[in-house]
């Protein structure tokens, strides 16, 4: 159902006979690679989603489930979010195995109907053990979270989420919203999830060894127990139990709930043992039981401040009737947003012009539209004016007794709330604020620096702990600044597996806890500057925005569509994080080409490019480059006034693919042809030339064919390109418009990680220029 936007429920939510079924078993409809003996599949994610988006209404069947009035409330809950969220009638009823909708399948995982349905799946099921492959599942405390192909309805997925324990379903079912995401998912209340392939074999972080990571005990209450891995700071935790206690209390006392039981906070103090745990990677997540929560408290990066046990209290003793409560209520109580206070980081929003309305942060939708780091803090606004200025009609509000009608009046009132005294700010004094902090950037010598690649995965690769050992290798090696690369998919990323909380808002690919572990580790490892540089993706599996052709201005229109939410997001995130330098694009030169753009799309493309850039500039208050695509993309660019450095990404070729590498001394002087060529137009433009990406393979063509790389492995080849270069850029050193710095592209983010033929200098005859770049003797 994903691509679904802004349409309202088609129908009222039908519920069926839920008043008379019990739950212990969950099966959605999802896409699924894993086989069907009886019907193969002719379908693939990108149809299945299609097919969710055409479907006229969603079927909830219930399995063989107890009467339990919890679970019954719980999966109503999460029918009428996922009515809410997808714009789809969801119709509750008993199981059938035939039918012409996507179906959710609710169930007890011994239930009769659930056998014969996973043997038809290739599984073998008894009610108490799972055997897939080589792997057998079983306890009573096992949940499983699988996604096929549906055998009885053709074209259409199916998800699975089995559990023997019907307390173990219900801290699952929070969220209900249609994917179409293939894979097994098995947790335990004992144990982190594990993703499987169809062999059965285990698709979660490789260190296996997390699992088995001890936690001590670090204080235990009626209320709270918080629980720590060894290596966690001792006055981080103690501070961290005393926001988490507070916290928890407001919620208690503001809504009279009671949560009658208690929670246990296991802490962390990295974002890959919070993964192996979760799945996930942000500042908290949950994990098995309803009354446990996984919490970052990572060195240099910002923790929740409580936001884990606060939104725990709402979710399990409040129960409030629409889900933006959980993080509204949440966030209030908290008081702050990523180590800001609320009011202060709520003040920036409003002068960047990114407050949304009310109707906007209470739609269960926008969690697909806008940033986290936008929504879930005007969520907590929102809930501080309500409890503020409603009186005790408040909480009426938030257990869905009373209706909050988000008409202009609200909008209004709370616009005139968020424009009080206690959100005025001396505007001036920021701006001074901004100025010296890009003014400090801008005055430092050379930046040496070396580029950092995401995967597009959870993770992305920097939540490793080995990520700070290979950048203290490269500052070691002279390097001084590192690029941080993250990417950003189009269309919001399904979850990995059912359940859980629903999303806050859009993030990164990686997680922005992940990100933010990478410039805490490049901190610490001795970097000065610090840049981040986001890509946009056309989906969370497919190729960069940047290689399609746009020549139309509808084109173009589809474009600012997307690349407008990643660039808020990224510019909020780096004013959190405190980065040196925002590169707001890269290489958009192929969408560029094509004889130019005629006048009605050019003047479109150039104001949409002049919005975008004022949004940067009043989110955040570092420095913003745009890395062009080489020297001929830089020069048809218009838009390097904003901008404080003139940004180029470069991967030369300096022969064709017929002609045989070019001798030194020629290296050397096209080298020289290209920064002259660069710093008349950075002459021009009034501003520094930075060299953001600078690319050589370790091949026999490397300067041939630059990213392809072919042909045989050759360090030395990589070496002599780069000499060429760092000699062409000492003879330039004392010229007026000199390159301000060069980042290599790319750094492994794990030592020993880059492969033979990769761009990489570590561990490679070319390893002492960077160095050499730096105009070290």
């Amino acid at each position: 159902m994903r691509g679904v936007r802004g349409a309202p429920p088609s129908a009222p939510l039908d519920m069926g006979s839920l008043h008379r079924l019990p739950v212990w078993t969950v099966a959605l409809v999802v896409a699924g690679t894993l086989g069907c003996s009886e019907r193969p599949s002719r379908s693939s994610p990108a149809t299945w989603r299609q097919a969710l988006e055409r479907a006229e209404a969603l079927e909830l069947q219930l399995v063989g489930v107890p009467g339990d009035s919890l679970i019954h409330e719980r999966i109503g809950r999460a029918a009428r979010s996922a009515q809410a969220r997808t714009g789809r009638p969801v119709r509750i009823g008993s199981y059938v195995d035939q039918g012409t909708w996507p179906r959710i399948v609710v169930g007890a995982s011994g239930a009769p109907e659930i056998a014969p349905l996973l043997q038809r799946l290739g599984f073998e099921w008894d009610g108490d053990a799972l055997l897939l492959g080589s792997a057998v599942m079983a306890g009573r405390g096992l949940v499983l979270d699988l996604c096929v192909a549906d055998p009885t309805r053709p074209g259409f997925p199916l998800q699975l989420l089995l559990a023997a324990d019907p307390e173990q379903l219900a801290e699952r079912i929070e969220d209900l919203t249609p994917r179409a995401r293939p894979g097994l998912v098995l947790s335990h209340k004992r144990l982190p999830p594990r993703r499987f392939d169809t062999a059965g074999r285990p698709l979660g972080p490789e260190a296996l060894e997390l699992e088995r990571a001890p936690f001590e005990l670090i204080e235990s209450t009626d209320a709270l127990a918080l629980l720590a891995q060894p290596d966690v700071d001792p006055a981080r935790l103690e501070r961290y139990e005393t926001d988490s206690r507070s916290a928890l209390a407001r919620v208690l006392e503001w809504t009279g709930a009671a949560t009658g039981e208690r929670l246990e906070l296991l802490a962390v103090a990295s974002v890959d043992r919070l993964r192996a745990h979760t799945d996930r990677a942000e500042l908290t997540a949950a994990e098995g039981p309803r009354s446990r929560r996984v919490v970052l408290l990572a060195p240099g990066v910002p923790d929740d401040r409580g936001l884990a046990a606060a939104r725990w209290a709402v979710a399990w003793g409040v129960e409030p009737a629409d889900d933006w409560w959980l993080d509204g209520l949440a966030v209030d109580a908290v008081g702050q947003w990523w180590g800001r206070a609320l009011v202060s980081w709520g003040g920036h929003l409003r002068r960047a012009g990114l407050m949304p309305s009310p109707a906007e942060i209470v739609d269960p939708r926008s969690v697909d539209r806008l940033s986290q780091h936008v929504l879930a803090p005007a969520r907590g606004l929102l809930s501080r004016f309500l409890r503020s200025t409603r009186g005790e009609a408040w909480t009426r509000l938030v257990r869905g007794e009373e209706e909050l009608v988000c008409d202009d009046d609200l909008r209004l009132a709370f616009e005139a709330w968020l424009g009080g005294e206690a959100f005025a700010a001396d505007a001036q004094a920021r701006a001074r604020a901004w100025d010296e902090r890009r003014g400090r950037l801008l005055a430092l010598p050379f930046q040496t620096g070396v580029a950092i690649d995401s995967n597009a995965r959870l993770g992305g690769g920097f939540d490793d702990r080995r990520l700070e050992a290979s950048l203290v290798g490269a500052v070691q090696l002279g390097a001084d600044a590192v690029s941080i690369t993250s990417d950003f998919a189009e269309v919001a990323p399904e979850a990995t597996h059912f359940g859980g909380r629903l999303p806050a808002g859009r993030t990164s690919l990686e997680g922005d806890a992940t990100l933010a572990q990478a410039v805490a580790c490049a901190r610490r490892a001795g970097a000065r500057v610090v840049v981040l540089q986001p890509h946009l993706l056309l989906s969370e599996s497919a190729g960069h925005s940047a290689w399609l052709r746009r020549a139309t201005l509808e084109h173009w229109e589809e474009f600012f569509a997307a690349f407008t939410p990643m660039s808020t997001h990224y510019a909020l995130l780096a004013e959190l994080l405190e980065v040196d330098l925002l590169c707001v694009g890269t290489n958009l030169s192929t969408s560029n080409k094509a004889g130019g753009l005629d006048p009605e799309t050019r003047e479109h493309h150039d104001r949409r490019w002049g919005e975008l850039l004022a949004l940067a500039r009043g989110a955040y208050g570092g420095a913003l480059t745009y890395a062009a695509g080489g020297a001929d993309e830089a020069e048809g660019w218009a838009h390097w006034e904003p901008l404080d450095y003139l940004g180029v990404s470069l991967f030369p070729r300096f022969a064709t693919l017929n002609e045989a590498p070019p001798p030194t001394p020629r290296l050397r002087h096209q080298w020289g042809a290209q920064l002259d060529r660069l710093g008349a137009l950075a002459a021009q433009v009034d501003r520094p030339l930075l060299l953001v990406e600078v690319g050589l393979r370790s091949t026999e063509r490397a300067g041939t064919e630059t990213t392809i790389g072919s042909g045989a492995a050759d360090g030395a080849e990589q070496a002599r390109l780069w000499g060429a270069f760092a000699a062409a850029l000492d003879e330039r050193r004392a010229a007026a418009n000199a390159p301000a710095g060069v980042y290599l592209w790319k750094w492994p983010a794990r030592p020993g990680e880059d492969e033979a033929r990769g761009w990489a200098v570590r561990g490679k005859p070319a390893e002492p220029l960077l160095r050499a770049l730096s105009g070290e003797k």
